[in-house]
């Protein structure tokens, strides 16, 4: 993932300070795309893209990361910056990054947009899983990432809510109730 690749993909505009992007893209890759496909073909796509950064002498990793974990990645991207982008934290506190030309957006509406883009994350990540569960024999470090101490094993879910059946006792129909 490149930052170029990401200004021309998603709403991000050209001036935005890279120092903030970068951090964004790391965080990106380390939380949701290690997890997602596990440690060990994420360490063999950071060895791969160091030695061909075009990674023509790998074609099925290729394919891999430009048609399944940039699309994915880029919108976890934006769902880690979007509030960094629109804060600030300076020697006063943290405070709205503003202009003259433009006003801020509320905390409601930012909220609203990381959850949008956390949600095409995860649509993403699903595509991104069941493309490796697919071809599970042309990428076996999918399901076998590794044994040491650090290794990081694929997740396997993606939301993060629950279902909330209401107070009413017929509505429960005896879930989660004593015997």
């Amino acid at each position: 993932m490149t930052e170029e690749y990401l200004k021309e993909n998603t709403p991000l505009d050209d001036n935005i300070d890279s120092k903030l992007l970068r951090t964004s893209m790391r965080e990106g890759q380390d939380i949701y795309i290690r997890d997602l496909i596990g440690s060990g073909i994420y360490d063999e796509l950071c060895t791969q893209i160091i030695a061909d950064p075009d990674m023509s002498n790998y074609a099925n990793n290729k394919t891999l990361l430009t048609q399944y974990i940039q699309p994915c990645l880029k919108y976890y991207i934006l769902y880690e910056c979007a509030q960094t982008l629109s804060f600030q934290l300076v020697n006063k506190g943290i405070v709205t990054r503003n202009s003259e030309w433009q006003s801020p957006a509320d905390i409601n509406s930012i909220t609203a947009l990381m959850t949008k883009w956390r949600d095409k994350g995860e649509y993403y990540a699903k595509r991104l899983q069941d493309y490796l569960c697919e071809n599970h024999t042309t990428y076996p470090l999918y399901y076998n990432p590794g044994s040491a101490a650090d290794t990081i094993h694929p997740r396997s879910t993606f939301l993060y809510s629950g279902l909330y059946l209401g107070d009413d006792p017929e509505n429960s129909r005896g879930y989660d109730k004593p015997v």
